[in-house]
């Protein structure tokens, strides 16, 4: 499969990050991105939830951009979101919000490509890979592999 990747190498919260984290990205030559040339890094506004467990960031998806709350897992490679496709309930989306390939210019569905995770608690989620725009702070990425959560 070509396409796109975004590896977040650095995450970090503290004192000095008041209310974000601070992500550093490394980026393929692959990638068409545009990115603060002094670092590499980027600070996103997060929501701690759950004493630390989890960091809730907006992330922005398609043209015109969607934007998403997302939590940046850092033991998986995997960037998938609920959509509006998936057969879940709203409960279960847990208020992430929704992304509807079908509104984005910029969405291309790649044909014949699925995914599954599943976690350690046994929860799982699949369904189809398109590739889009996506926007994490001040880092923009073309053509990012993004998986939409159908189950």
């Amino acid at each position: 499969m070509t396409g796109r990747l975004i590896s977040l190498v650095d995450f970090s919260t503290g004192p000095n990050t008041q209310g974000n984290i601070r992500i550093a990205a490394e980026i393929s030559e692959l990638h068409e991105v545009n990115q603060d040339p002094d670092d590499g890094m980027t600070m996103v506004p997060s929501q701690d939830i759950q004493n630390d467990t989890e960091y809730a960031c907006p992330v922005t998806i398609g043209t015109p951009g969607e934007t998403l709350t997302l939590d940046f897992d850092t033991g998986s490679a995997d960037l998938w979101v609920w959509s509006s496709q998936a057969r879940v309930s709203k409960a279960d989306m847990k208020g992430r919000g929704i992304y509807d390939p079908k509104k984005s210019r910029t969405s291309k569905r790649l044909r014949g490509h699925t995914w599954e995770v599943r976690y350690g608690d046994g929860s799982s989620a699949s369904g189809v890979v398109y590739m889009d725009t996506i926007v994490i702070g001040d880092i923009t990425v073309e053509n990012q592999a993004v998986e939409v959560a159908r189950s």
